[in-house]
C-alpha cells in the first residue's frame, strides 16, 4: 500500500511538473511576442526633428539678438546742410539705447524701429522738410535729410527762420541755420511805419512834371520832392512794435513779397556802391519794403511792382547820376515809381 501510494505522488508530482513546465513556455512565449510587438513601433521622426529644429531657432534668435555684430555701429547722415551732425547722431543714438521688453537690446540692426527714430527726429529739427531713416545690415543707419528752402529771416522783436512760402518755421537764436559763409535776409516788421497815400504819390509825380519822361531828369528833378519820404522815414525812426509774437509756424508773409526781397535783394547786391543791411516793413500787406544800407541809406521799393526795374533805376542813379563821393552822404532814395527815382 505504501508503495502504491508513493508511486501515485510521484505520478502526481510529475504531472504538476508538466504543468508548470507547459504554463513557463507559454509565459516566455508571450513576453517575446510582447518585446517583438514593443521593437516594431515605429520613431516620430518628426517630433524629433521639430525639437531639433525648435532648439535650433532658439539658439539662432538668442545669436541674433544678442550678436555684437548686429548692434549698431555707424551713424551716417547726408543732404544736410545747416542741420548739425552730431546733434542728430545724438538723437538717434539714445532712441535705441532703450532695451525692447526690458531685456532685448534696443540698438540691434533687426529691431531698429526707423519711424519713431524719423518722428523724433522730426520734432527736434524744424529746419527739416524731411527725412528718410534706412538701416543697412548689418550694424549701420543712413539718414537721408532733406532741408527746408530757408528764403529769409523775420523779425518781430524775435526772429524766426521763414521759407519761401513765407512760413516762419524756427526760432533764429536756435538754429545752425547761420554759417559765416551764408547770408540771409533780414525783414523787421514793426507797425508804426507809415505808408505813402495814392493822394500823395499823384501829387508828387505832378510836382515833378507829367513830361519828365527821362530818367535821368526825374531823378534831378525830383531831388527836393521828398516830403512824404522823409515823413516815412521819420515814422521809421520813432516806430516800435506792438504787434504779437511770431508763433512757430505761422505765416508771416505771402509768396510775392518773399520772392521779391529774395529777387531785390541779389539785384542790389550786385552793385558794390551800396549794401544793404536788413529791411523793414509795416506787414507784407502793405507792399512797401525799405532797405538799410551799411551807409543808413533808406531804399524805399514797391514789392507789387518790378524787382528787375527798381534795381535797373538804383544801379542808374548810383553808376551815372550822382557822384561817387555823395553816394555815402545819400538819406534816401526812393524807387517806388517805375519810372523815375527820388533821392535826397
Amino acid at each position: 500500500m505504501k508503495q502504491l501510494k508513493n508511486k501515485n505522488t510521484v505520478r502526481s508530482w510529475q504531472k504538476k511538473k508538466k504543468k508548470k513546465k507547459i504554463s513557463l513556455k507559454l509565459d516566455l512565449r508571450r513576453s517575446k511576442n510582447t518585446s517583438k510587438n514593443k521593437k516594431r513601433k515605429p520613431i516620430n521622426k518628426r517630433a524629433v526633428a521639430s525639437f531639433i529644429g525648435g532648439l535650433a531657432v532658439i539658439a539662432l534668435f538668442y545669436f541674433a539678438l544678442y550678436a555684437d555684430n548686429l548692434r549698431i555701429k555707424t551713424i551716417g547722415v547726408s543732404g544736410n546742410e545747416n542741420v548739425a551732425v552730431n546733434k542728430m547722431e545724438s538723437i538717434v543714438r539714445d532712441e535705441i539705447s532703450a532695451k525692447k521688453f526690458g531685456f532685448i537690446p534696443g540698438d540691434n540692426c533687426l529691431l531698429v524701429d526707423r519711424e519713431e527714430i524719423k518722428n523724433k527726429l522730426m520734432e527736434n529739427f524744424s529746419e527739416i522738410e524731411s527725412i528718410d531713416v534706412n538701416v543697412n545690415f548689418p550694424n549701420e543707419i543712413i539718414l537721408k535729410v532733406q532741408e527746408k528752402n530757408t528764403a529769409l529771416i523775420w523779425c518781430r522783436d524775435q526772429c524766426y527762420f521763414v521759407n519761401d512760402q513765407g512760413v516762419a518755421f524756427l526760432l533764429a537764436d536756435e538754429g545752425e541755420l547761420i554759417k559765416e559763409q551764408k547770408h540771409f535776409i533780414k525783414i523787421i516788421e514793426e507797425a508804426q511805419i507809415a505808408e505813402e497815400t495814392e493822394t500823395e504819390r499823384q501829387s508828387m509825380q505832378k510836382e515833378v512834371g507829367e513830361d519828365a519822361d527821362n530818367v535821368e531828369k526825374n531823378m534831378m528833378e525830383g531831388e527836393n520832392y521828398g516830403s512824404n519820404v522823409e515823413d516815412i522815414e521819420t515814422a521809421v525812426q520813432k516806430g516800435f512794435s506792438v504787434l504779437p509774437a511770431i508763433t512757430l509756424n505761422e505765416k508771416v508773409s505771402d509768396v510775392s513779397f518773399v520772392s521779391f526781397a529774395v529777387e531785390i535783394s541779389g539785384l542790389v547786391g550786385r552793385n558794390q556802391r551800396l549794401k544793404i543791411k536788413y529791411f523793414k516793413t509795416k506787414g507784407y500787406r502793405t507792399r512797401e519794403l525799405i532797405g538799410f544800407t551799411d551807409k543808413n541809406t533808406k531804399l524805399y521799393f514797391d514789392t507789387t511792382k518790378s524787382a528787375e526795374k527798381q534795381a535797373k533805376n538804383l544801379d542808374y542813379l548810383l553808376n551815372e547820376a550822382i557822384d561817387k563821393e555823395k553816394i555815402d552822404t545819400l538819406q534816401y532814395i526812393y524807387l517806388k515809381n517805375e519810372d523815375r527815382v527820388f533821392y535826397k
